[in-house]
């Protein structure tokens, strides 16, 4: 299985805005962790790289199923809770914060993929299917 690449510190996507908060993500060798960039303190929830990759499939498929090992993740109107099974650590999002970490996902998952993956993909959206295969999340790991 292939290993996370190490990246310098923590990131949040391109598509949050500087002043708003976000998912910041913080690929480390053992997986990813993720904490809350408008929290000073923020508690932090890792993932292994087996749980980041079925969890980024979730997100990305906008079908969050809690079967990736690591959250769970619980939804209001505008407002998305991600609890840690392991530690009950909890991130509280709006929809901002929420849409800048899923458009960046998919942005990460997608990234230097072939025309013909990407036109795939565009289409399975427009028909409103999830667009990433489960059985090849685990090669996205490793972006």
């Amino acid at each position: 299985m292939p290993t996370a690449k190490r990246r310098a510190g923590w990131r949040k996507s391109s598509y949050s805005a500087q002043q708003n908060g976000c998912v910041e993500v913080d690929l480390t060798g053992a997986g990813a962790q993720i904490r809350h960039t408008k929290i000073a303190a923020s508690p932090v929830i890792a993932f292994t790289a087996e749980q980041w990759s079925a969890w980024l499939a979730e997100v990305t498929a906008g079908h969050l199923t809690g079967t990736n090992g690591a959250v769970t993740v619980t939804t209001a109107p505008g407002t998305w809770t991600v609890r840690s099974g392991a530690t009950g650590a909890t991130l509280v999002f709006d929809e901002n914060e929420w849409t800048a970490f899923r458009l960046g996902a998919m942005g990460v998952v997608l990234k230097e993929q072939a025309a013909e993956v990407l036109v795939q993909a565009i289409k399975k959206v427009y028909a409103g299917e999830a667009w990433l295969d489960p059985s090849r999340s685990p090669e996205f790991a490793s972006i």
